[in-house]
């Protein structure tokens, strides 16, 4: 859906949620642990978390200057890490939005 995210159940494909709020494709999405978050990255240079039942858009993630490719939650649901084609990974605070840590890598990732 370009710009949307659509939340679907496995097993019957059903729409439950649609996400919506990025200005540019988005590229993944996916689930905390808990199942309480989803996170997505997105064409327009951001990544978003946002809450799993209503939709509602809780922080956005800036800071990378290319498209952001991956997301993903660490194991414990407190990080979020990014990958980007401006050739870096952040590590970012999911109770606050901050960029904790940079990684500078030779090509995209």
């Amino acid at each position: 859906h370009g710009s949307t995210a659509c939340i679907r159940k496995a097993s019957s494909q059903e729409e439950l949620l649609t996400i919506s709020g990025h200005n540019g494709t988005v590229h993944a999405a996916v689930f905390s642990r808990e199942g309480f978050h989803v996170a997505t990255a997105s064409a327009d240079r951001t990544a978003a978390i946002w809450n799993a039942r209503t939709g509602e858009r809780l922080r956005t993630l800036e800071g990378h200057e290319g498209e952001v490719y991956s997301v993903a939650f660490s194991p414990d649901g407190q990080h979020i890490v990014t990958s980007s084609e401006d050739r870096t990974a952040r590590v970012w605070c999911v109770a606050t939005g901050e960029s904790m840590a940079l990684f500078l890598h030779k090509w995209a990732v």
